[in-house]
């Protein structure tokens, strides 16, 4: 079980190859899918304002995946325990704003691509942080009940007050460059390693 975990978190991540091919695309989904996803996507970014923990975990499927930097939170209880949770108890979110939002998906299956600045404050100080500009991945899938939930969201946070902008090949020639996600290789990101690396469940 623990296996078909792990190989379901890779697949998802590969999944973001194909996400980046059709952040220029609107097509494959429809009016009133496009509204509810873009409308999560508020949420999201409300429930961080309004410092609201439950309300931003409610966004998320029970078998999320959180991906940043070298960490990865496998679950939506890990993910809050391990990872948000903390966050959430000693820091103040002053500020979570997104912009260049574009929404893309086929069916079941939603990619958001945004910018966001977010700004916070340590409870136990009197100064805020430095805004922090990042490059945001998300992953939606439809529920049985015609909602969605975030099953995958990948972050990539910068101190400075500006895009993260690729500089250089990865290392391996499989990823866009640094500063970035880099993905599986094409061929483990195919549908077809996809259908048959095993139930996502």
């Amino acid at each position: 079980m623990r296996a078909k975990s792990i190989v379901s978190t890779i697949v998802m991540a590969a999944l973001l190859v194909f996400a980046t091919s059709a952040f220029s695309q609107s097509g494959g989904l429809s009016n009133e899918d496009m509204v509810a996803v873009d409308k999560l996507i508020d949420a999201f970014a409300e429930s961080y304002e309004d410092n609201d923990i439950d309300a931003l975990m409610a966004l998320f499927a029970d078998d999320a995946v959180y991906l940043e930097g070298r960490g990865m939170n496998d679950g939506k209880r890990a993910i809050r325990d391990d990872h948000l949770g903390s966050h959430f108890a000693s820091t103040t979110y002053l500020q979570y704003e997104s912009r260049d939002r574009v929404i893309s998906g086929n069916g079941a299956v939603a990619y958001v691509h945004q910018m966001v600045t977010r700004q916070q404050q340590a409870k136990n100080s009197d100064t805020p942080s430095e805004p922090r500009v990042t490059r945001v991945l998300y992953v939606l899938e439809k529920q049985s009940n015609g909602s969605w939930l975030i099953v995958l969201l990948q972050p990539r946070w910068s101190l400075q007050n500006r895009p993260m902008v690729v500089t250089a090949k990865a290392a391996n020639g499989d990823g866009p460059g640094q500063c970035c996600f880099t993905p599986l290789n094409r061929y483990r990101a195919s549908p077809f390693w996809y259908a048959s690396s095993g139930d996502r469940t």
